[in-house]
């Protein structure tokens, strides 16, 4: 037991140590005197991005933290690009990295930060502008927002009015904005093109058909020593869900699954050193895990991920045949059956650790190891050990 254990943290710890080694992409960081430096840069999530830039020149060189005031930008190689602005948020003056979504004529920065998401405009060499919507609240206590940045937009891109009626259906988010960017390049200067940094983070939906085969155990901390449970195999089948949340962070995504399954088992009551109550039962189960995943090793034809979250489980129970022992006088006797069907909710929690891997451009497979622990009122709890094996496709 104790060289599994041993066995468990080795693992773990080294797919640690490979998750942090896998965040780190091509680029390169410009310095305050305009030298780019080459090699390695982190790609962490949108606030820790706008934060710092943690950057190495190889695999085997320390990493360096840089802030805002430290370096003029930092980007990944054909990917995001940041660069360092002074800005005003909330009444307060700080340095931050900005995230380039598309440079030209009029260029347009982004910025999330744990109190919400900024964007700013900046035409050529004027200053840079936040684009906002101001909150209303309404007599019947309701609140909803103006679009105040459409204002500061038709000014700054006054020379374009013909782009007016654009900015009044337009979003404040990326698409809207850089298309913006875009049109006002085309109208203001057709002979050059501008530079679209911003990396598509559109999400992705994966659709699979699972099965799971494992094994699952009842136990009672009110009978514990009292009743003895035995392991029960199992075998389900069902659909999972893959969402990815770029916007969130490109290695967070939602995995809810919908599995049926049938098994059976034996329960025995032990009531004196010789006198036992036997009873065999069927299940059906409906089983709903609805779990968070984060991929801590991201690949462009495999991942390794990990997930957590809450474990719904509906389970029918059907009460075949019960017997009533006595191993002293030898008797063994069917007993009458009160109830032969019940059904209860339990709740609780699931981990897993697993793998995916493309076949092709959007079939997939996925297998996954998984540990649940389901919890009901009256003290009939489950835990589960299993395996996952799923085939899925990917729409875009």
């Amino acid at each position: 037991m104790r060289n599994k254990i041993i066995y468990v943290v080795i693992l773990l710890v080294s797919l640690s140590l490979q998750s942090i080694a896998q965040k780190f992409q091509p680029g390169y960081i410009i310095t305050d005197n305009l030298d780019t430096v080459y090699g390695l840069v982190a790609n962490n999530n949108f606030i820790e991005n706008g934060k710092f830039c943690q950057f190495r020149k190889t695999d085997s060189s320390e990493v360096t933290a840089y802030q805002p005031s430290e370096v003029a930008s930092y980007r990944l190689t054909d990917g995001k690009y940041y660069i360092s602005k002074e800005v005003i948020i909330d009444s307060l003056r700080q340095r931050v990295f900005l995230e380039y979504l598309i440079k030209g004529k009029a260029n347009i920065f982004y910025l999330r930060n744990p109190n919400g998401e900024y964007y700013f405009i900046q035409k050529e060499n004027d200053t840079l502008v936040s684009l906002s919507s101001d909150e209303i609240h309404l007599a019947n206590n309701q609140m909803t927002k103006s679009k105040k940045y459409t204002g500061t937009m038709k000014y700054i891109l006054k020379d374009a009015p013909q782009l007016y009626n654009e900015i009044d259906k337009s979003q404040l988010d990326h698409k809207s904005l850089i298309k913006i960017a875009k049109d006002y390049q085309n109208v203001v200067c057709k002979d050059e093109s501008c530079l679209i940094y911003e990396k598509k983070t559109k999400s992705k939906i994966g659709l699979a058909i699972s099965s799971v085969i494992g094994t699952y155990k009842y136990y009672s901390a009110s009978e514990l020593g009292k009743t003895k449970w035995n392991k029960i195999g199992l075998l389900s089948y069902g659909i999972t869900l893959e969402v990815s949340l770029p916007q969130l962070n490109e290695r967070i995504g939602f995995k809810p699954s919908l599995l049926y399954g049938k098994s059976k088992f034996s329960i025995t009551d032990v009531e004196t050193k010789y006198v036992s109550v036997s009873s065999s039962y069927s299940t059906s189960d409906i089983e709903i895990p609805l779990m968070i995943q984060y991929k801590f090793i991201l690949q462009k034809k495999y991942l390794l991920y990990f997930n957590l979250g809450p474990y719904l489980d509906y389970s029918f129970l059907y009460v075949e045949e019960s017997y009533y022992y006595d191993s002293f006088s030898d008797i063994k006797l069917k007993t009458n059956l009160d109830q032969t069907k019940s059904d209860y909710l339990s709740l609780g929690a699931g981990a897993s650790l697993g793998t995916k891997i493309m076949i092709s451009k959007k079939i997939y497979i996925d297998m996954a190891a998984t540990s649940d622990l389901l919890f009901r009122s009256g003290g009939l709890n489950k835990c589960l050990i299993n395996g996952i094996v799923s085939i899925g496709y990917c729409f875009e």
